[in-house]
């Protein structure tokens, strides 16, 4: 099974298909081929509609899953090539997407991370707080990717996008050595997955910052930046998003900017 799958990946690799989708979709499909009581192969679609809709999985992890099976089983069952004779997830219902909403930590919580967590922890959560890196563009920065003027940071998809500068992430470049911002003790690059989770252990478990979480970095940045501007399109920008709605999802916006509102309101 474990080849079959090597394959798949293979083929959303031919397919021009992110690093990043890979190494999530190769995840899933490990864990269920290893938790599902026959495998992927031999699964039925009742026993794939339990591991996905278990109670243990969110609504967002849901759905992940479920294109993840069902792009596999898709592609396992192509008549034009057939590695596998049936596919158990054809008749899986859909789940819709999950509608976010802005999480920024508070200002208490920022300065305690910031000033608690050990190296290099602090430098990934420095550079989030104030680029709105996500764990894959971190997990791609390099020292070279920070100059005195701008970021560079490679997105979904491979696609790139600069912010500018904030004077703490250039103080905090001065300090780094060439090459990648993430490394594990051997000296490799981590992934995506592997920043996600140490990140979110330090924050939660060694910090105690209950309900903190790498993700909530990046909306902490995009609800401070719109604070700031007052520009949605412009903070769209800076996060890297294609579209304005998707941007509000990260933008908590307080009773402080709707009191200024009502007060800037003109009497007749």
């Amino acid at each position: 099974m474990t080849d079959l799958i090597a394959a798949y990946l293979g083929h959303l690799a031919d397919l021009g298909r992110a690093e990043s989708t890979r190494d999530t979709y190769a995840d899933i499909l490990r864990r269920m081929d290893r938790q599902l009581p026959y495998g992927l192969v031999s699964a039925c679609q009742e026993e794939l509609h339990a591991w996905i809709f278990s109670d243990s999985h969110g609504k967002a992890h849901r759905k992940l899953c479920r294109i993840a099976a069902n792009g596999f089983y898709d592609w396992a069952c192509n008549p034009a090539d057939p590695r596998l004779d049936f596919n158990p997830a054809a008749a899986l219902p859909h789940v819709s997407a999950p509608r976010g909403r802005p999480n920024p930590v508070t200002e208490q919580q920022k300065l305690e991370m910031l000033a608690r967590a050990a190296r290099p922890y602090r430098d990934w959560f420095l550079t989030s707080c104030f680029t709105g890196a996500r764990c894959t563009e971190l997990a791609n920065l390099d020292r070279e990717h920070i100059t005195e003027r701008r970021v560079l940071l490679h997105g979904k998809g491979d696609k790139p996008r600069y912010v500018p500068t904030h004077p703490l992430v250039w103080a905090l470049a001065q300090d780094l050595p060439p090459g990648p911002l993430t490394l594990d003790r051997r000296g490799q690059r981590l992934t995506r997955q592997q920043v996600s989770h140490r990140g979110n252990y330090q924050l939660q478990k060694v910090l105690g910052l209950v309900g903190v979480h790498m993700h909530r970095l990046r909306s902490t940045f995009g609800t401070e930046a719109y604070e700031a501007t007052r520009d949605i399109l412009a903070v769209q920008r800076l996060l890297g998003h294609a579209s304005p709605s998707t941007t509000q999802i990260y933008v908590e916006v307080g009773d402080a900017a709707l009191e200024r509102a009502v007060a800037g309101l003109r009497a007749a």
